[in-house]
């Protein structure tokens, strides 16, 4: 009998396996696999390294970076005990404590309603169980929202699609688990949504392909060194293994700026930009040894809290400006600069400081035995001859960036006009100066 009674409990467990199973396990959201590519960035590599607190896709369009964000909003709701997460978990190699168990509360945020609509609610109803699945306002002008049962809980998840038009009072005064911004949000809707998560002790996750330059998600979340509490990934749609080969093409031939941000998500800007014939396959290299008899040339401009910055470069026979060292660090006193420059005891022909913080050219002349001669401070004079040397002479390009300065590179590439502002226009017009 007692054998029996037993028989019959593992045969009432499997069926309910079995019924779990066809329920949910089966549905898309289980059988997602993040795609890897091992010579390049990697979708699953993302997925396994996710920030406690914020996690940034940044990739190129096609990269799979919004599927990301859309699989993540769906666990998040589900929880990590969900049937179909834990599967997805096991397919990918994740843990399945990286969501809290049980249902939750998840914003996911498109920049407009219509982009919710067209990459966001039908998308994510696609990862959804087959049954137990309630709409609100799903092909609705505004907000939308979803509610999914899940086994083993009275509450239903919850997924409220909104926008960032909407701005920061459309999420004041809630608390949720998650909320998945796609696409660059205002900063103050960012800021507004990271109170939002605070109770639950939430996550902010933001898919993006930078079209804007280096922004303010450049500075607070993509420049910033990854911690557990914040990662940043870059997803290149060249590794992506579903892109058809007709879509790479289209990103050949793109002009090179364009074509980095667009296909590997990197933060250039793509209007207003002043040195247009920048381009990294002509303008930058690899590094050499410098022959001694190169003449050297540093140039430093001040900053506390604002970044102190100093260049180094070097000239060859043939005229081309090598630069080869970069030093770029804020919130730090002169003293503690010069010991850094000191650590390169070679020969300086010259260094040029901005005559603007006379106090600082003193400190460095006085206390530091440094002499710096002031630079010229006409900006639209400087940026015509740095130009200049940028177009090749004779095949022969005047001025040329190690990679081993990427700092500069960046510069070079998101150093932008004022709106309104171009290239041999009124000589008021004059560059961003953030």
């Amino acid at each position: 009998m007692v054998v029996s009674a037993a028989l019959e409990q593992l045969k009432r467990v499997a069926r309910r396996t079995a019924e779990l199973r066809a329920r949910y396990v089966d549905q898309p959201l289980a059988k997602f696999r993040a795609w890897d590519s091992p010579q390049g960035t990697s979708q699953r590599q993302a997925l396994l390294f996710l920030g406690t607190e914020v996690t940034c896709f940044f990739g190129g369009n096609r990269s799979g970076k919004t599927v990301l964000a859309r699989v993540l909003a769906v666990c998040y709701a589900l929880g990590g005990d969900h049937p179909a997460v834990v599967e997805l978990c096991r397919q990918n190699g994740l843990d399945p404590a990286t969501f809290p168990t049980g249902p939750g509360r998840v914003y996911m945020m498109a920049l407009r309603a219509d982009d919710s609509r067209k990459y966001h609610r039908d998308q994510v109803h696609d990862l959804l169980p087959a049954n137990g699945v309630t709409w609100f306002g799903r092909n609705g002008k505004e907000e939308a929202e979803v509610r999914i049962k899940v086994p083993g809980y009275e509450t239903e998840a919850r997924i409220y699609f909104k926008s960032c038009k909407q701005g920061r009072e459309a999420i004041q005064g809630d608390s949720v688990r998650a909320i998945i911004f796609d696409e660059e949000p205002p900063q103050d809707v960012w800021e507004e949504a990271e109170m939002r998560v605070l109770d639950q002790d939430g996550v902010l996750i933001l898919s993006m392909t930078p079209l804007k330059g280096q922004t303010w998600v450049y500075e607070k979340l993509a420049r910033t060194p990854d911690t557990v509490e914040k990662r940043a990934h870059w997803l290149n749609s060249a590794n992506n293994p579903y892109l058809p080969r007709r879509a790479m093409k289209k990103f050949e031939r793109m002009a090179e700026s364009k074509r980095l941000a667009r296909q590997m998500g990197q933060f250039i800007a793509m209007e207003g930009r002043i040195y247009t014939e920048f381009e990294r396959g002509t303008h930058v290299c690899e590094p050499f040894d410098i022959p001694e008899e190169w003449p050297r040339y540093r140039a430093i401009d001040f900053g506390t809290r604002t970044p102190f910055c100093c260049i180094w470069a070097a000239l060859s026979p043939d005229d081309v400006l090598y630069v080869y060292r970069e030093y770029y660090q804020a919130e730090t006193t002169v003293r503690q600069h010069v010991a850094h420059l000191d650590q390169f005891p070679e020969s300086i022909a010259d260094t040029w400081a901005d005559p603007e913080d006379a106090q600082a050219v003193l400190q460095l002349q006085r206390d530091h035995e440094m002499y710096v001669i002031p630079a010229e401070k006409d900006v639209r004079y400087g940026i015509d001859l740095v130009a200049e040397r940028l177009l090749p002479l004779g095949g022969v390009v005047g001025l040329k960036v190690f990679n081993t300065c990427p700092t500069v590179v960046q510069e070079f590439e998101n150093y932008i006009w004022l709106p309104g502002s171009q290239k041999g226009a009124d000589p008021k017009d004059r560059p961003l100066k953030r």
